[in-house]
């Protein structure tokens, strides 16, 4: 059978009523984590549909209903074993919880039949009625109706107060109860057993002097015997022989019924330590749980799959706000312009700035058509025509020739408002493409501000805004103001939440929410640092010391962006995500608790530490049940995936710029080399204009780093006196990039609209 375990363990969450973590495991019997709320289950994939409901069914009754107890530490109860409370339990739980989903007696009940009809139980060749008593009972609570089991009055007692009891307290008592009467009942039958051997060996010595005069009798028995056989030729023969039957070797009959029934108490269960065998255990539920263990083909030996969920980030700790940030801007290209050679640095790429934001009017202008006309487009698409039932008027001269004389109304359904939220990689391997990252960004901001769409961009980072760094101690190694910061960036730090770096930022460096003039000079801003990366060595004018570029913490990024997007959707119905990149994120870790752990981790007395996710793990839904299987490379769609599963208004467009050589590793990454038309999608990135729907991106542009500029209007430079060729050449380029650029932003317009 092909289990779901997504399905069971919606099952469980449904039957629990609550927010269960249900985890499937290679183990061999279920447990529930009362503190945690955590249900693990085997995967019984050899178990049909019925007995795996029933099974999970049961263990929810578990979770329920059985407190978190450690019952046989406390001095009343210690001497009860496990197996009879188990026996007890079960019977309360499985009442409770049928007794609340009605539905669930048939699961049970045929649930039970199969596993009696396969022998689960082990109960062939045995008579029930020699069993002891907690076996007795547990056979009638869970196969009762297959089978006649004969009670004495004390035991009908017992059946009858289980079949009555509300709470553990109750269970402990009654399963004390009838562990101290199987005692008694043992020590009875023993003091019988004794007393029956005594007397059969007295009756054995007897045997054994009178055998002389036992011959004697026989042969003169068999004298009779001749004799009456000739008085009575003729006769039938079945009175002689019943007679016989009766008469005949009365001890040895008696002897060979005596010894088939001790076979038959023999054969109905342990008989170390009495008749009953041991009497602290039930034989057969722990027969039933041995075969319930291999209901599984999970090699018991496999690493357990280990079940990540997705943090939630303290967004005051993560986000730096947009006036921190301009703020801190403005005062370092004021305090940094000092020198001739600096502030020549500034003109100049001031001058370039302005220069191309004139530029950009025709792209933003192009933009902004392709979105309106796509929006017009999808909204005549979506509406809806219908007759009032009231007369048109003037309609009623052509009632001889036209049946429609009725008015009619037109409905164009309102349009979800929009919001963007730009996510922009402040990575180190940004450098050389950051400029004309900035310029697309830029004119996707001023289409929003057309469009009146509001928007919020971020740039992720891990090297900047951290607690304790600053202008101050800014040159210090990596490793010392790192190690130094303590902040915590969840609410509560879990095991197995996906680990964040304690120095990850979401800096929002532009906002649809300040005024245009401070828009405008952030836009400066980031355009002038970017240029003190690029041009440092020309003009001496130093970064500012908090835009490091850094790591590519894309994932704690994309983790972010959900809290971002619920905060967006109080006043937004639909929210893009637009991803600008050139690579994919670093190594995802998740978090464990050292302590359970073994080895080396045992010196440490921090016991919060890291493991890096692998194929073991399994990224789960909290809020869905659903549940995802990672690797190092599919993390970032994962964590997509059940970001929209969980937030169906939102969709994921990511810029993939990539750079030269670079094109094999992308298509293998995201496993692009197995689609069917592979070949076709190559030839369109070398001409840079292709897009993909992936499972997890609603729109995917690959971008060759070459066709990234969008500076589409402007011829490249020819020396003077160069050949038509070349000038030829110069031209193709420019519209070349010309229609790459216009083609992406017509994807995009219409991705949004």
């Amino acid at each position: 059978m092909t289990v779901s375990i997504e399905i069971k363990g919606n099952l469980a969450k449904l039957l629990a009523t609550e927010d269960l973590i249900i985890e499937h495991k290679p183990v061999e019997t279920a447990s529930f984590d009362v503190d945690r709320r955590v249900l693990t289950l085997p995967v019984w994939d050899r178990a049909s549909e019925t007995v795996y409901d029933m099974l999970v069914a049961h263990e929810v009754g578990h979770a329920l209903y059985t407190p978190n107890r450690e019952w046989f530490f406390e001095p009343e109860w210690k001497t009860i074993p496990p197996d009879y409370v188990n026996v007890v339990e079960d019977a309360r739980i499985e009442r409770l919880i049928k007794q609340r989903y009605r539905g669930l007696n048939r699961d049970f009940k045929n649930g039970y039949t199969e596993l009696h009809n396969d022998d689960l139980f082990e109960l062939s060749g045995q008579n029930v009625n020699h069993l002891k008593p907690i076996d007795k009972i547990n056979l009638y609570f869970k196969i009762g109706g297959h089978i006649d089991i004969e009670f004495n009055d004390t035991e009908n007692e017992f059946v009858t107060r289980i079949s009555k009891c509300q709470t553990f307290d109750e269970v402990l008592v009654i399963s004390k109860e009838i562990h101290e009467y199987t005692k008694e009942m043992q020590e009875q039958m023993q003091k019988q057993a004794n007393a029956e051997q005594k007397e059969s060996e007295a009756q054995d010595n007897g045997k054994v002097e009178s055998r002389p005069d036992m011959s004697e009798s026989n042969e003169k028995t068999q004298a009779q015997k001749d004799e009456q056989e000739t008085d009575t030729q003729g006769e039938p023969e079945e009175e002689p022989v019943q007679g016989r039957s009766d008469k005949s070797f009365p001890d040895e009959v008696d002897d060979t019924e005596q010894e088939q029934e001790q076979e038959e108490i023999k054969n109905s269960g342990d008989t170390q330590g009495g008749e009953f065998g041991d009497i602290n255990t039930a034989t057969t539920q722990r027969s039933l749980d041995e075969s319930i263990e291999d209901l599984t083909n999970i090699h018991k030996d496999q690493v357990p799959t280990q079940y990540v969920t997705i943090p939630n980030m303290v967004l005051d700790k993560v986000v730096v706000d947009f006036n921190t940030i301009k703020t801190y801007l403005d005062e370092h290209f004021v305090k940094e312009n000092t020198t001739e050679s600096s502030n020549k640095f500034l003109i100049e790429h001031t001058k370039r700035f302005n220069e191309f934001k004139k530029s950009s009017n025709k792209e933003v202008n192009y933009l902004v058509k392709e979105f309106e006309m796509k929006k017009s487009a999808d909204s005549y698409a979506r509406q809806a025509t219908a007759k009032t039932g009231m007369l048109d008027t003037s309609k009623l001269h052509t009632y001889m020739y036209n049946e429609d004389i009725f008015r009619k109304v037109t409905t164009i359904p309102d349009g979800k408002n929009h919001g963007l939220i730009f996510v922009l990689d402040w990575s180190g391997s940004m450098n050389n493409i950051l400029e004309d990252t900035l310029k697309q960004l830029f004119q996707l901001v001023w289409f929003c501000k057309k469009t009146q769409i509001p928007y919020e961009v971020y740039a992720f980072t891990n090297d900047s805004w951290q607690l304790g760094k600053s202008d101050d101690n800014a040159d210090q190694p990596y490793s010392s103001y790192r190690s130094a910061s303590q902040e915590v960036l969840v609410d509560k730090w879990k095991e197995g939440d996906i680990n964040i770096d304690g120095y990850f930022r979401m800096v929002n460096i532009l906002s649809s929410k300040a005024r245009t003039k401070d828009i405008e000079k952030q836009m400066l801003n980031l355009w002038l640092t970017n240029c003190s990366f690029k041009y440092h060595y020309n003009h001496h004018f130093p970064h500012p010391a908090k835009f490091h570029l850094s790591g590519t913490p894309l994932n704690e990024a994309i983790i972010c962006t959900k809290q971002l997007v619920k905060q967006m959707m109080k006043k937004i119905q639909k929210v893009h995500v637009v991803i600008l990149t050139d690579g994919e994120a670093h190594q995802p870790s998740y978090n464990v608790d050292r302590s359970k752990l073994h080895g080396s981790f045992e010196f440490n007395l921090d016991h919060k530490g890291t493991r890096s996710i692998n194929s073991t793990c399994m990224l789960r839904n909290r809020k869905s049940g659903k549940t995802y299987g990672l690797t190092y490379s599919n993390c970032t769609l994962k964590l997509i995936e059940c970001i929209k599963d969980d937030l169906p208004n939102v969709s994921f467009i990511a810029f993939r710029v990539v750079e030269r050589g670079g094109m094999r590793y992308v298509w293998t990454q995201y496993g692009m080399e197995t689609y069917p038309d592979y070949e076709v999608m190559k030839e369109q990135v070398k001409k840079g204009n292709l897009s993909l729907t992936l499972n997890s991106y609603d729109k995917f542009f690959m971008i060759p780093q070459q066709h990234l500029s969008v500076d589409s209007d402007q011829l490249e430079q020819v020396e003077e006196g160069a050949s038509k060729g070349e000038v030829s050449k110069a031209f193709r380029k420019m519209f070349k990039n010309k229609k790459t650029n216009k083609f992406m932003l017509s994807e995009f317009a219409k991705a949004i609209a």
